[in-house]
């Protein structure tokens, strides 16, 4: 049986700012419960990069990009993504 992906999508994340840290801890915890994990963001060492998403993004990510890169994940976890007024796209 193939296993769970859950996906962590945020602005930027592998740094070590408190986002990154707590997704991170979130990541340990779901591996160990069998999930397959991988990371989305505007900017960081993520698994998949997609523009638009970053910080100083000066337009919003194209929701087909984002849709192809979420198709295949069963769980979508957003960090922070919306709470910071910077990337207001």
């Amino acid at each position: 049986m193939p296993s769970t992906t859950a996906a962590f999508l945020s602005f930027r994340l592998g740094g070590t700012d408190g986002v990154s840290v707590v997704t991170d801890t979130w990541r340990s915890a779901l591996s160990e419960l069998g999930f397959r994990t991988v990371t989305v963001a505007g900017a960081g060492p993520v698994d998949h990069v997609v523009p638009g998403l970053g910080l100083d993004a000066l337009d919003a990510p194209s929701p087909a990009e984002l849709e192809r890169t979420l198709a295949t994940i069963d769980l979508v976890v957003v960090e922070n993504l919306l709470t910071i007024p910077l990337n207001l796209p």
